[in-house]
């Protein structure tokens, strides 16, 4: 990971102090949530990354929630493993939609969010993408270990603070918070994935763990234990998890600067990210620079990007439009030739038909000449018979006279 806690002992952490030479001459991006926006998360690191000869001074951080909502959950997952592997300059933030864990025994991935399309797509054994699936199955049971070490915070040297939800209710702070790694407590570590942002002073009284909101003053509360307990003051929040039609909200009522971005390119209440014009909502993300002092946050909303990418995609479907076409013309060409043979064969067999009905006709008539023949035969036969018969007829009296003369 590019960022290393700041010191060997703190390895571990889930809240992680980022060391000031991870971030020292590096420009880091944020993304928020993507939800298997695909399309997004392309445009994004494109923006990000830019050309190749500047990507080793680039860092992108993922505020968590890669799964979930849109379709192309598994292709950005993936996407995000291949950049990690290939330039090792990713680094992901868990979100509450990020928790898939796979039981051994029952074969199934679960996740404590509802829905989770993710894991039930995984899970589904009657989808038509059998094949695909099962690769998807046997990677994310590979990488489950790795989206279970995912850590759910972190604090920056000139005191930038990022999560995806919320931090750690004030009830602990006195009791259950005393040293850097008590944030490794479970409970807490929700906070980090769960908690929501309002702009009201509290609104959950108490409690960690999934769900609930925090206001101004927890977020004061917090700020000032990071302050005296830890030397380690908040200047800026960055974060994810709740969803605005204009993906970028800014908390006026808090003291200190708090952001929430979205990079999913539709909100919560209508994933249709195409209308008729294009986007309806337009991802943003976060470009960090701590080389200018005071306003080093700033966000850049992917028009120009996703004007490139969209282009693409409508030629895909003008690409495919014309392959229907195509298609349906070839249908209409196999279906003429089809008749024409059809034609053709049934003109063969009728003139095989009337040559074997002229053939038979010759055979017929060649039998009943042959029948003839042998009817003249027969009488001929029957003609040669008696005349024989009379000859042997008139000749035997004669021979009996003979007979009689011999005998006196």
């Amino acid at each position: 990971m590019p960022f290393r806690p700041s010191s060997p002992e703190h390895k571990n952490d889930k809240f992680i102090r980022v060391a000031p030479e991870d971030v020292k001459g590096k420009e880091v991006w944020f993304l928020g949530d993507i939800h298997g926006d695909l399309l997004s998360l392309t445009a994004a690191f494109q923006t990000a990354f830019g050309d190749k000869s500047s990507q080793n001074d680039k860092v992108i951080v993922l505020l968590g929630d890669v799964f979930d909502r849109l379709s192309d959950y598994f292709e950005a997952f993936y996407l995000i493993l291949w950049t990690i592997y290939k330039q090792k300059n990713i680094v992901w933030l868990s979100g509450n939609h990020d928790f898939v864990t796979y039981d051994e025994s029952a074969e199934i991935f679960s996740s404590p969010t509802k829905p989770s399309e993710f894991t039930e797509w995984l899970n589904d054994p009657n989808g038509s993408d059998g094949e695909f699936r099962q690769i998807a199955r046997q990677i994310t049971k590979l990488f489950s270990k790795l989206i279970d070490s995912l850590p759910a915070a972190l604090y920056f040297p000139d005191g930038l603070f990022v999560s995806h939800g919320g931090f750690p209710h004030p009830h602990w702070y006195k009791t259950d918070i005393k040293k850097w790694e008590d944030f490794n407590d479970s409970r807490f570590v929700y906070d980090f994935y769960w908690k929501r942002l309002h702009e009201t002073k509290r609104l959950t009284l108490f409690g960690s763990g999934k769900g609930g909101y925090l206001g101004y003053e927890d977020f004061d509360s917090f700020c000032d234990l990071l302050k005296e307990r830890f030397m380690s003051p908040v200047s800026v929040f960055l974060r994810g998890h709740d969803h605005f039609p204009e993906r970028v909200k800014f908390f006026d009522n808090y003291k200190k600067p708090v952001i929430t971005i979205n990079t999913i390119s539709c909100t919560q209440d209508g994933c249709d990210p195409l209308g008729q014009y294009g986007y309806k909502t337009t991802p943003v993300i976060i470009k960090y620079n701590p080389k200018i002092p005071g306003n080093y946050v700033s966000y850049a909303k992917l028009d120009g990007i996703i004007e490139k990418i969209l282009p693409i995609e409508a030629e895909q479907a003008k690409m495919a439009e014309e392959q229907k076409e195509l298609e349906a013309k070839m249908a209409e060409e196999q279906k003429e030739h089809d008749a024409i043979i059809a034609k053709e064969q049934s003109e063969h067999k009728a003139k095989i038909d009337d040559l074997q009905r002229v053939h038979k006709a010759k055979i017929d008539e060649e039998h009943k000449k042959l029948d003839a023949l042998k009817a003249r035969k027969a009488q001929k036969d029957l003609e040669i018979q008696k005349i024989r018969e009379e000859s042997i007829t008139g000749a035997a009296p004669k021979a009996g006279v003979e007979s009689k003369g011999l005998e006196e």
